[in-house]
C-alpha cells in the first residue's frame, strides 16, 4: 500500500480549523501585498539548495566555507532579482542561521545611511552596496560591554596631520565578538572614546579599515582574528580586533551628528545619542529575531506532538496524540500563543521605530529616549520569552528534541545568545528602570507629566475591575506595574533622604528595579498586542474570535506566572486567580483542535525548519532514520577507531 503524501494525523489536524489559515497568515505579515513579496521572495531563496544544507557533521572551517559560498549566492541573487534592502532582510530572515556578512546588511550599511554626512554617504555607500566595503559594528570589548561610557578604545586627533590615531589597550580594551570581524570583513565601524588635545569629548564611531581591499591581509597596526568556538551561530565568524597607532583621516569621523573641524574644534550638530540609533535598530530586530525563533519551535514541537502516540487514555483504542494530554498542550499551546504575542508585538516596535526615525530625520529628537528604553526592555522581554520557549519545545520533544535533526537543538543554540548580545538583559531591565525611576520620581515630587508609555501610573488602581475583558486583564498588568514602580522609586528616595549615596542606593534596589521594569514591559508589550488585535477587527474581523482567545490566554499566562506579585499589589485576589486558572485551562483545552492551523499559518517552509519531526507531511520517523543514514560516521561500517584502540584492547585483555 501506497503511503499517504501527508501522515493523515496532520491532515485530520488540518481539516478541524476554527478560523481561515490563510487570511491570519496575510495578517501575520502585514498585509497580502507584504505576503506575496515575502512568497517571492521565500520562492527565490528556498530555490537555491545550498540553502537547505545544514551545518551538522561538518568541521569549523567546512562550516565557515559553506556560510560565505551562502551569503555570496544570497548577494547574488539581490542583484539578479533586484532586490531592496527591505526585501534583503526579510530574505535573512528565512534564514535561521548567523552568515558572516549578515552585519553588512543589518548594522554596517544603516549605521552609515544613519550617521554619515551626504559626502560621506556619496563616497562610502556605493562601496558598501557593492561588497568592497565588506564592515562589521565593533563596540563591545573584552573587558566592557553594555557600560559603553567605560570603553577603553581611544581615537585621538593629530591636527598636524589631520588624522585621529586609534589605540586600544590590551587585553580588556580588545574589540570582541563582532560578527563577521574575525575572517571576512576589510573594516568596521569602531566605537571610541574621542580626545582632542587630551580633552574627552564623548563616545564617537569611526570607520577604520582593517584588511587591505585586494588581498584581505590586516594592515599596518592592525591585529585581527576569531575568538573561537560559540556554542551556536557557528557559520558566523566573531571576532576580536587590536589597535596600535592605526591612523585615519579625520573625515573617517562618522560627523552627520558631531564633528571635529580641521582646526581642532569639536562640534556637534545634533543629539549626542544619535550614535545609539546602531544598537536600537538592532535590539529592535531582535525582537523579530526572538518572534521568528519561536515560530520555528512552536511549529516543530507542534506539528510532532501531533504525530506522536504515546501511551493510552482509557484501556480502549489505540494510543493517544501525546498533544492530547493536557500537560503537553500546556506546554506547546503556550508557546504558540507566546509566538504570536512576540509576532504582533515586533511588528508594532518596527513601526514605531520608524515612526521615532522619521521625526529625528526632521530633527524632532522627542521620542528617542522612549523609543531607547522600549527597544531594551523588548528585547530583553521578547528574547527570554523565545530562548526558554524554544527550550521547552526541545524539552517537549522528548529524546528525539536533543536530536541536531530535530532542528531543535540548533535552533536553541542559534537563538541563546539573543539574551545577552547587545546588553545581557538584566542590565537592559537597569536602563528600562533607570528611565521609569526619573518619570515617576518627577510625576510625584514635581507633578511632571508622564510619557505615553507610563501614562497608566497617574490613573487610579481602586474600583472593580473585570478578568473576562482584554481591557481588564490589561488593567491588571499595569496595576501591577504602577505598584512595582511607585514602592522602588519610594524606597530609593529613602535611601537617599538616609544619606546613601546614589550608585549604593541603586544598587541596594537594583533587584526591585528589575521586576519593576519587567512589569513595565509587560504592559508595553500588552499594549502592542491589544493594539494589532484592534487593528485586526476592522481589516481582518472574521480573526476576531481567535485573536481575542490567544490575547486571554496571553493575559492569563502572565498574571499566573507573577501571580504573587499581583496578589501583593492588590490587582487580583486568591479567588480571582483561581478563577484565571479555571479560564486559562479552558482557553488551553478549547486551543487543541487548532494547534496545527495556527503554526501552520506561521508559513514556515521545512527548508527554514530543517527539522525531520517538524515537517509539514509529519513523516516524522521516516525522516529521522533517513537523516541517520548521512551521519558521517556511517560512511564505515568499521570506524579506523576499532582498529587502532579497541581491538588491541581486546587482545591484550585475553593474555
Amino acid at each position: 500500500m501506497t503511503k499517504p503524501t501527508i501522515n493523515p494525523d496532520l491532515e485530520v489536524e488540518r481539516r478541524n480549523a476554527s478560523f481561515n489559515v490563510s487570511k491570519m497568515t496575510e495578517f501575520l505579515h502585514g498585509g497580502v501585498q507584504q505576503l506575496k513579496r515575502v512568497k517571492q521572495i521565500k520562492k527565490q531563496l528556498l530555490g537555491e539548495k545550498i540553502f537547505g544544507i545544514t551545518s551538522n557533521g561538518k568541521s569549523a572551517e567546512e562550516i565557515y566555507d559553506l556560510s560565505v559560498k551562502k551569503n555570496v549566492i544570497l548577494f547574488e541573487l539581490v542583484a539578479k532579482y533586484n532586490w531592496n534592502i527591505d526585501d534583503l532582510t526579510i530574505a535573512h530572515e528565512l534564514l535561521t542561521t548567523g552568515l558572516p556578512l549578515s552585519l553588512q546588511i543589518m548594522m554596517f550599511i544603516p549605521t552609515l545611511e544613519r550617521l554619515c554626512t551626504d559626502e560621506q554617504k556619496q563616497k562610502w555607500l556605493p562601496l558598501a552596496k557593492s561588497y568592497k566595503l565588506l564592515g562589521t559594528y565593533a563596540q563591545t570589548e573584552l573587558g566592557h560591554g553594555t557600560n559603553i561610557r567605560d570603553l577603553k578604545t581611544r581615537a585621538d586627533f593629530d591636527q598636524e596631520n589631520n588624522q585621529f590615531v586609534l589605540n586600544n589597550p590590551f587585553p580588556d580594551g580588545i574589540k570582541w565578538w563582532p560578527g563577521g570581524l574575525g575572517k571576512t570583513m576589510n573594516c568596521a565601524i569602531v566605537l571610541a572614546s574621542l580626545y582632542v588635545d587630551n580633552q574627552y569629548k564623548g563616545l564617537e564611531a569611526f570607520l577604520v579599515p582593517i584588511r587591505d581591499m585586494e588581498t584581505h591581509e590586516p594592515l599596518l597596526g592592525v591585529q585581527v582574528g576569531d575568538i573561537g568556538p560559540k556554542m551556536g551561530l557557528l557559520g558566523s565568524d566573531n571576532g576580536y580586533l587590536i589597535l596600535k597607532n592605526v591612523r585615519i583621516p579625520r573625515t573617517n569621523m562618522l560627523m552627520k551628528y558631531s564633528e571635529v573641524d580641521r582646526n581642532g574644534r569639536y562640534i556637534q550638530h545634533g543629539d549626542p545619542k544619535a550614535n545609539y540609533g546602531a544598537m536600537t535598530l538592532l535590539r529592535s530586530g531582535f525582537v523579530r529575531i526572538s518572534a521568528l525563533g519561536l515560530q520555528a519551535a512552536a511549529t516543530i514541537s507542534g506539528r510532532y506532538s501531533c504525530v506522536r502516540r504515546q501511551g493510552h487514555l482509557d484501556s480502549k483504542g489505540e494510543e493517544v496524540k501525546v498533544m492530547d494530554y493536557v500537560t503537553q498542550q500546556y506546554k506547546i499551546t503556550g508557546n504558540i500563543v507566546n509566538a504570536y504575542a512576540l509576532t504582533l508585538i515586533s511588528m508594532s516596535t518596527a513601526d514605531y521605530y520608524h515612526k521615532v526615525f522619521q521625526e529625528i530625520s526632521v530633527d524632532n529628537w522627542t521620542n528617542l529616549l522612549e523609543l531607547h528604553t522600549i527597544t531594551c526592555g523588548l528585547k530583553a522581554f521578547c528574547s527570554e520569552i523565545s530562548s526558554d520557549g524554544i527550550e521547552v519545545s526541545r524539552r517537549a520533544c522528548g529524546g528525539h528534541g536533543y536530536l541536531a535533526s530535530s532542528g531543535l537543538s540548533n535552533l536553541y543554540v542559534d537563538h541563546l545568545p539573543v539574551v545577552t548580545v547587545e546588553g545581557e538583559n538584566t542590565i537592559l531591565y537597569l536602563q528600562v528602570a533607570r528611565y521609569i525611576l526619573k518619570k515617576v520620581s518627577s510625576f510625584a515630587l514635581k507633578g511632571e507629566g508622564l510619557p505615553p508609555s507610563l501614562q497608566y501610573v497617574s490613573e487610579p488602581t481602586n474600583g472593580p475591575i473585570s478578568i473576562e475583558t482584554l481591557t481588564g486583564l490589561c488593567k491588571i498588568l499595569q496595576i501591577r506595574s504602577s505598584f512595582q514602580a511607585k514602592r522602588v522609586a519610594e524606597k530609593f528616595q529613602n535611601l537617599l533622604m538616609s544619606g546613601e549615596n546614589q550608585g549604593i542606593a541603586w544598587n541596594k534596589c537594583s533587584q526591585e528595579l528589575v521586576n519593576a521594569a519587567k512589569a513595565h514591559v509587560e504592559c508595553i508589550g500588552a499594549d502592542m498586542f491589544m493594539r494589532a488585535f484592534q487593528k485586526s477587527s476592522t481589516i481582518y474581523p472574521d480573526l476576531v474570535p481567535m485573536l481575542e482567545k490567544l490575547l486571554k490566554v496571553y493575559f492569563y499566562q502572565r498574571i499566573l506566572e507573577g501571580a504573587i506579585d499581583y496578589v501583593e499589589s492588590g490587582a487580583v485576589t486568591i479567588k480571582n486567580l483561581d478563577v484565571i486558572r479555571e479560564r486559562h485551562c479552558e482557553y488551553l483545552t478549547s486551543l487543541r483542535k487548532d494547534v496545527i492551523p495556527l503554526v501552520d499559518a506561521f508559513d514556515m517552509e521545512d527548508e527554514q525548519l530543517k527539522s525531520a519531526i517538524g515537517c509539514y507531511d509529519g513523516w516524522a520517523y521516516d525522516r529521522l532514520y533517513n537523516e541517520a543514514q548521512i551521519s558521517p560516521l556511517n560512511k564505515l561500517q568499521v570506524q579506523p577507531a576499532f582498529q587502532k584502540y579497541i581491538k588491541p584492547l581486546q587482545i591484550k585483555s585475553k593474555l
